[in-house]
């Protein structure tokens, strides 16, 4: 294990799209593969072209240590299936799984 990953507490992954912004959407999907295990989508706000190609996973814990406000966007995520960072706060989005 490399010194900037530390052991992480879930294991829950995240693929992120964009390299260093801030985090402006997050998708979760609670129907997982393999049964029980959530995967949340995140978009930067420095991602180029949303459907370009993804960085590698990531665990949830890191992205938190760089990020610590997007723990409640995770939240509203996994209760409404999608969260939209607007005007300094996170917000239910449903719909963007259908854009």
């Amino acid at each position: 294990m490399s010194k900037s990953h530390r052991r992480h507490r879930r294991t829950t992954l995240a693929i992120v799209f964009g390299e260093r912004g801030e985090p402006i959407a997050v998708l979760c999907d609670p129907d997982g593969d393999p049964p029980g295990q959530r995967w949340f989508t995140v978009i930067l706000d420095d991602t180029p072209e949303p459907d370009g190609p993804p960085q590698a996973p990531v665990c949830i814990d890191c992205l938190l240590d760089t990020h610590p406000t997007l723990g409640k966007g995770l939240d509203i995520a996994l209760e409404h299936r999608g969260a939209e960072w607007r005007d300094g706060e996170w917000v239910s989005a449903p719909g963007l799984w259908d854009e």
